[in-house]
């Protein structure tokens, strides 16, 4: 019993030092509509999709992507092999959006900047070792700790593996670094970033 009882207690004093989750995180995103094909798209804020050198056939093709498939362009226009991008405004969903929403028109730009108001932690297990991370301040150590994988979730859907060290009934994440994140950053960790369904 003593065995369990350590890590359960190391886990509560670990989730109550860095805060407690915050279920579903919230990100802010820009909405756009195509003007040749009235097409919705979708950016995370700061991923400017109506500048300039986007309106050029040639540099949107490089560098727009999905978000869904970072190898693939977005959906293509009916009128042109490029959209014109018309910004209408911004909306917030929680992050489990992504796990079921329309991806393909959720754009992410590669080589593009920071982006604003988003967040990444990069959490280890303290005793398997692995990386995992998080968005906006999620905390991964929850109270029920024996039951992770029926609340923690990555960006695909999948339940977060089990911890293969032995005679624990979960992970322990003790965070490592929180800093800035860029879109195809995301796109790139979307197996490795995870969430707290409620």
């Amino acid at each position: 019993m003593r065995k369990f009882l350590a890590p359960l207690m190391f886990a509560a004093l670990l989730a109550a030092a860095v805060g407690t989750a915050s279920a579903d995180p919230k990100i802010t995103m820009n909405a756009y509509k195509c003007l040749a094909c009235d097409k919705v798209f979708q950016s995370f804020q700061g991923d400017e999709l109506d500048r300039k050198d986007f309106r050029e056939e040639k540099e949107q093709l490089k560098r727009v992507f999905q978000f869904k498939d970072r190898g693939k362009n977005l959906p293509p226009c009916k009128k042109f092999k490029y959209h014109i991008f018309d910004k209408k405004g911004t909306t917030t969903s929680g992050i489990s959006w992504v796990t079921r929403g329309d991806t393909e028109r959720l754009a992410v730009i590669k080589d593009g900047g920071a982006l604003s108001g988003v967040k990444l932690t990069e959490w280890e297990c303290c005793y398997c070792k692995k990386h995992f991370y998080s968005l906006n301040d999620e905390n991964l150590n929850i109270r029920d700790w024996e039951f992770q994988r029926q609340f923690l979730f990555n960006l695909k859907g999948q339940a977060i593996p089990k911890c293969n060290a032995p005679d624990v009934w979960g992970h322990i994440f003790f965070p490592k670094r929180t800093g800035s994140v860029k879109s195809f950053e995301i796109a790139q960790l979307v197996y490795d970033i995870y969430w707290v369904k409620q």
